[in-house]
C-alpha cells in the first residue's frame, strides 16, 4: 500500500515525467513489434534451421508436467501423460500455461 501511496504523492507533485515514460513505452512497443514481424518473416520460409533459431530467439524455455497414471493391468512399467505445458518467453511478459485435456483411460498395451 506505501508504494501506492508513494506513487500519488509524486503524482500530485508532478515529479513524474509523462512524456519521457510515454516515449520509453512508445520505444519498447517498436522494438516487441520489429521482433514479432522478424520472426513471422523468419517462421514463413522453408529453412527449418532458421525457423528453429528464431523460435529459439523468442522463447526461454518450455517447462511440460507430467502425471502418474495407473498401470494397465499385467504391465511393471508406470504411465505418465502430459498434464500441462508452459511457455516461457525471453522478454519479461507472462509465461502462457496450457492446460492438456485429461483421459481417464488408460493407455493399450502395445
Amino acid at each position: 500500500m506505501s508504494e501506492v501511496e508513494a506513487e500519488l504523492a509524486r503524482l500530485r507533485a508532478g515529479d513524474l515525467d509523462l512524456g519521457g515514460r510515454l516515449r520509453g513505452l512508445f520505444r519498447e512497443l517498436h522494438d516487441a513489434h520489429a521482433r514479432v514481424k522478424r520472426a513471422a518473416k523468419e517462421l514463413a520460409g522453408d529453412d527449418l534451421r532458421r525457423q528453429s533459431q528464431a523460435l529459439r530467439n523468442l522463447i526461454e524455455r518450455v517447462e511440460c508436467t507430467f502425471v502418474k497414471e495407473p498401470r494397465v493391468p499385467g504391465s511393471k512399467q508406470p504411465v505418465c501423460r502430459p498434464a500441462s505445458v508452459r511457455i516461457v518467453p525471453r522478454e519479461e511478459t507472462e509465461p502462457a500455461t496450457y492446460d492438456l485435456p485429461v483421459n481417464r483411460e488408460p493407455m493399450p498395451r502395445p
